[in-house]
């Protein structure tokens, strides 16, 4: 994988039920940004460097650096006027192009997917795991404190 951009844009924060004063005090970065990270890191490779321009409130724009040497950009708002939210990463290397788009996706069917297989790993506490762990969540937060320190 050479690099990557994504987006994860809607206007949520511009009024209604997600327009909420933790959203609307710290933005998309603390919002969004730990859902964009997750999938970039997963499909470039581990982000070891992260800076961030703009205004957490407003826009964000996030430059990556990977362990495999490739870079990827990341925009992020939660207060733009679309139709509904864009959420698209492209990734770009040496073959193809990869895409992953939720535009096509049913929110309504696909959100009782990670909750089933949420209670059922608890309930079996088998040990295995989707990766998805403390260290994992740790290692996001970190991420967004590194953003967050050079943010504007």
């Amino acid at each position: 994988m050479t690099g990557a951009r994504s987006c994860y844009l809607h206007g949520a924060f511009r009024g209604g039920e997600f327009a909420t004063s933790w959203r609307l005090e710290h933005g998309a970065l603390l919002d969004l940004g730990p859902h964009l990270l997750d999938i970039l890191d997963t499909a470039v490779a581990p982000i070891v460097s992260v800076q961030a321009t703009s205004d957490p409130r407003r826009w964000v724009e996030l430059t990556c650096g990977h362990e495999n040497g490739a870079v990827s950009q990341a925009s992020l708002s939660g207060c733009v006027q679309l139709p509904k939210a864009r959420t698209r990463v492209d990734l770009f290397g040496p073959e193809q192009e990869l895409v992953y788009d939720t535009a096509g996706i049913d929110h309504e069917e696909c959100w009782p997917v990670p909750r089933r297989e949420f209670a059922t790993a608890i309930r079996t506490a088998t040990g295995t795991g989707t990766g998805t762990d403390a260290k994992h969540g740790l290692h996001l937060q970190k991420l967004l404190a590194m953003a967050a320190r050079t943010a504007g």
